[in-house]
């Protein structure tokens, strides 16, 4: 989706927000391997920031990373502003949004680039989870989560288009929704474990060397968010546990039987029929 992004606005430079998480990380990597003019900003709060994380990506990619710091009173004078373009009220949908009304109140994004994100991954890729017994639940958490965003304004281009922004979501998007979508369970959630897919198609870049030659921290970051939604700070990804990332990246498509799905703390298993010989 990037790539038809970037062809329809030839010679556009692009901005991203990054985080230290898997989604950010993925989106400003994938920009940067096409060779896209692309500056990442990375957010500070008083509570916090993930300016190591995300510089620990930049570098391996060549960018220049910029650092923005918001202090309290900015996220506060967001909140009127997000409440309104979203339509909401909610807490846990206006905060999502706050960091980014901060970003655009406060016109730091250079004039002109096109914003990128990594919103809605989340959504599709298992990233906010509840504890579920069977596959099917887990699908049934995804397919919510969409119906929930589509009327909660939470993706819309509203708000940056009122800032002079034109802003894109590429993992909110109807093709990488529909392979999100036919993505087994049992690769989105594995020991425990959001995003796995995500993470063993990244190690897959890392394995065959990062823009500019360096080695993406796909596969030496260490940490991420659990899987009950907390633990430790996410990082742009981490370790691809027990297998080879080659086969890791094949088991995340569906198979023709049952697979591997965790529960917290319990696993259950029926093998999938083999495809590949090395397998």
């Amino acid at each position: 989706m990037i790539g038809a992004i970037a062809a329809d606005r030839p010679g556009a430079g692009y901005a991203t927000l990054l985080s230290g998480g898997i989604d950010s990380g993925t989106v400003t990597y994938l920009a940067a391997a096409r060779g896209l003019d692309v500056v990442p900003y990375s957010v500070g709060t008083p509570w916090g920031d993930e300016f190591a994380d995300a510089r620990e990506l930049c570098d391996a990619a060549g960018l220049g990373m910029r650092e923005v710091r918001l202090d309290e009173d900015a996220i506060v004078r967001a909140i009127p502003a997000a409440v309104r373009w979203l339509g909401t009220a909610a807490a846990e949908v206006v905060e999502v949004a706050l960091t980014a009304t901060a970003v655009y109140q406060a016109g730091v994004l250079e004039p002109g680039r096109v914003l990128l994100t990594g919103y809605g991954s989340d959504l599709i890729d298992a990233g906010l989870f509840t504890p579920f017994e069977r596959p099917e639940e887990l699908i049934e958490q995804g397919l919510e989560s969409i119906r929930r965003t589509r009327v909660s304004g939470e993706l819309s281009n509203r708000m940056p288009m009122a800032h002079g922004v034109e802003a894109f979501h590429p993992f909110w998007t109807l093709p990488v929704m529909r392979v999100a979508h036919e993505t087994t369970p049992a690769c989105k959630v594995r020991e425990g474990r959001e995003k796995f897919h995500l993470r063993s198609a990244m190690a897959e870049h890392s394995h065959r060397g990062s823009p500019g030659g360096a080695r993406s921290p796909c596969t030496t970051a260490a940490g991420s968010r659990t899987a009950s939604g907390g633990g430790s700070r996410p990082t742009w990804a981490s370790p691809i546990p027990s297998a080879s990332t080659g086969r890791a990246s094949r088991s995340c498509f569906p198979w023709p039987g049952k697979g591997i799905w965790t529960t917290g703390t319990r696993k259950r298993s029926t093998p999938p029929p083999s495809r590949h010989p090395d397998e």
